[in-house]
């Protein structure tokens, strides 16, 4: 028993109502998504920011002739090396 063209348009007019469907839930979410994206940039971005500000510190304690006026290397490398774990973290959570 096969289609009428009755049943064809109605599967056809179904077929174009989901494909609108679909689209409308594609365009309601792109918001939502893209507010998502952008909080995920910003978060790795402060992170960068600070391990970028770590390494400043190293560097400027290296080259600095008044070591002494100055906390530790060590300290310094320790504040780095948390920082980049934190990086790492981040990273391996996307």
């Amino acid at each position: 028993m096969g289609k009428t063209a009755e049943r064809w348009a109605d599967d056809i007019h179904s077929i174009e109502l989901i494909g609108m469907m679909k689209g409308g839930f594609r365009k309601a979410c792109a918001p939502i998504i893209q507010q998502a994206m952008d909080e995920a940039a910003a978060q790795e971005a402060a992170l960068v920011d600070g391990l970028v500000e770590k390494v400043q510190a190293v560097i400027d304690r290296w080259e600095t002739p008044l070591w002494k006026d100055v906390p530790a290397t060590a300290g310094y490398i320790y504040e780095m090396r948390d920082a980049l774990a934190q990086v790492n973290k981040a990273r391996e959570g996307k």
